[in-house]
């Protein structure tokens, strides 16, 4: 199962950074089944990881 790290949430967004939660509704979208955990001590957030490799930046993460 994929894991979405971002920031916590502000004002009931699901993330309080504008690439955390583009990442976020597309997943939502495509019907990805995903944990979303909120982690801002992470080297670099919005980032996925799927039990083998973490991906980074955004553009990264939506081409896959």
């Amino acid at each position: 199962m994929l894991t979405l790290y971002s920031y916590p949430d502000l004002f009931g967004a699901a993330d309080n950074d504008p690439f955390g939660l583009k990442v976020f509704a597309f997943m939502r979208l495509c019907g990805l089944a995903f944990e979303h955990r909120h982690d801002p001590d992470q080297p670099s957030v919005p980032a996925t990881a799927d039990g083998r490799e973490r991906r980074i930046p955004t553009a990264t993460i939506l081409l896959r």
